[in-house]
């Protein structure tokens, strides 16, 4: 079912009288402020208090049993979603809530959830719906500028959580610094951070099962604590960082990253040079380098890469020959 640019539309049925409903999209309605089921059915309707309560208790287990999928996008006087809506299912698997900038309290009893998508959406209302998750595998955080940190207890009880991304979060500062001592049990696989312009450090100790790691666009970047934790580690996409710095500000260890095949770096106009230790990455089979304009020629060091199969320069506009082994 969609319903799509209701514009007067105040308010919406309980769609727990729809048993066999399993796909759910509301957009594009201007007037829409609580998700509560007050609009009655004719069935509804006419009954007495007694008859109303039992009804209501029979709608509440119900729940709308097969939702698997609920979009919400586009409701920007929408503040609260409150559990007699009918819409927080046991069988929910899919949530997306998009341009809901008032949104504060949500139901929190989503015990089947796999994938959230959350994208400008305030603090309160990613607290609200986050707050007791523990089935996620996928979450991602779009244009959400409340969220200055994951936290800690999330990403501990959503032990199958193969999927992070944080995207255009200005505010985002990473995820709360770790001891040595403690353990942190994540199976993330995919962690990307783009654009994240407050973002000055990153700790990787949380992800140590990494498969690919994307940071870009993070302008004020200067560390990578945890990188060589990361022996899983594939595929890596990494730059343009910290206009300031004029190298990486990070150790890139073969003896760590023995699983990397994959190596994506944009450069920014302080960085001269590749860095050194990008020779010693022989498992690379795809090397990717763009906007290094410092670059006028590769170095030689690059034929030490064996097994490297695919090499893309884009947009290093002061290269003027290539090593002569590579032609």
């Amino acid at each position: 079912m969609h319903l799509w640019g209701c514009y007067k539309l105040e308010c919406i049925p309980c769609f727990g009288d729809l048993p066999s409903l399993k796909v759910l999209h509301l957009r594009d309605m201007k007037k829409l402020k609580c998700l509560d089921g007050s609009l009655q059915t004719d069935r509804d309707q006419g009954v007495s208090n007694e008859q109303g309560a039992t009804a209501a208790v029979a709608k509440a287990k119900a729940l709308c049993p097969s939702l698997k999928q609920l979009v919400l996008n586009d409701l920007p006087d929408l503040e609260e979603w409150l559990d007699d809506a009918g819409l927080n299912s046991p069988s929910l698997e899919q949530l997306t809530i998009q341009k809901c900038p008032k949104l504060r309290k949500t139901p929190n009893s989503f015990h089947s959830l796999k994938r959230l998508v959350l994208k400008e959406v305030n603090e309160m209302g990613i607290s609200s719906i986050t707050s007791c998750l523990s089935s996620l595998i996928s979450l991602s955080i779009n244009g959400c500028d409340g969220v200055q940190y994951l936290s800690e207890v999330m990403l501990s009880k959503n032990i199958f959580l193969e999927s992070i991304s944080v995207v255009h979060c200005r505010y985002f500062q990473g995820f709360p610094p770790i001891s040595e001592a403690e353990e942190i049990h994540t199976a993330v696989r995919l962690l990307k951070i783009n654009d994240c312009c407050k973002l000055l450090s990153l700790d990787l100790r949380y992800f140590v099962c990494l498969r690919e790691l994307i940071v870009s666009n993070c302008e004020v970047l200067q560390s990578l604590e945890g990188l060589h934790f990361l022996t899983s580690l594939e595929k890596l996409k990494i730059g343009p960082l910290s206009q300031r710095l004029h190298s990486f500000p990070f150790a890139i260890e073969a003896k760590h990253l023995t699983s990397l095949r994959d190596l994506r770096i944009s450069g920014w106009p302080n960085l001269k040079f590749l860095p050194d230790q990008l020779q010693h990455l022989t498992t690379l089979k795809f090397l990717w380098l763009r906007d290094f304009n410092g670059l006028t020629t590769l170095p030689k060091w690059l034929e030490k890469l064996s097994l490297l199969q695919r090499l893309v320069i884009q947009n290093c506009q002061n290269m003027m020959q290539l090593p002569p082994q590579m032609i």
